[in-house]
């Protein structure tokens, strides 16, 4: 998919990262304990750059698996190219749009296990829920879909079709309106 290497895993991420509630420092440990050359993590967005993150990197020996990007005006046809979206957060984020992005593209999610997170997909079948705040957990979920491209391919399937079945506008009015006839 994302450029000329088909034996390369992409990975992408996309926020503003605010430590305590992103979970990256947990992703870029995670990213130290992946023995694989064939993988690499983009971070698009802002406040990635920061000491903290560029310590973990060098610390872990993967400053080749980590790639830097400035916020996009529309990062969708970037993300679109790679393999796998991460939403490692440490907190409850809602319903996340970038994940909602990613799979309406067939992109597969990787979520962390915070409400929220962890409702936008059906673990194994439309993306994968890792532990959140554990970097085993994460790397696990990560050498799930690397290792085997049928099963990334197919979770990419499961999560179009939850957004088209669940998650579509259509589904969400209709459950608020529901929601608000209750009230009234």
């Amino acid at each position: 998919k994302y450029g000329q290497d088909a034996e390369t895993f992409h990975i992408v991420w996309v926020g503003h990262n605010r430590p305590r509630m992103k979970g990256l420092q947990s992703l870029l440990k995670a990213i130290s304990i992946i023995r694989t050359e064939n993988l690499v993590v983009h971070l698009i967005g802002s406040n990635t750059r920061t000491e903290e993150n560029l310590d973990l990197i060098s610390k872990g020996g993967v400053s080749d698996r980590v790639v830097f990007h400035y916020p996009m005006e529309d990062p969708r046809p970037f993300v679109k190219a790679c393999d796998a979206f991460i939403l490692p957060s440490l907190k409850g984020e809602g319903v996340n749009r970038g994940a909602l992005e990613a799979m309406s593209m067939g992109v597969t999610p990787l979520v962390s296990d915070f409400r929220g997170n962890a409702d936008l997909v059906e673990n194994g079948v439309s993306g994968i829920v890792f532990r959140s705040n554990d970097p085993d957990s994460i790397s696990d979920a990560i050498m799930r879909v690397v290792k085997d491209r049928a099963m990334n391919t197919n979770l990419g399937n499961g999560a179009i079709e939850r957004i088209r079945r669940v998650l579509s506008h259509e589904e969400n009015i209709d459950k608020l309106a529901s929601a608000f006839r209750c009230l009234f």
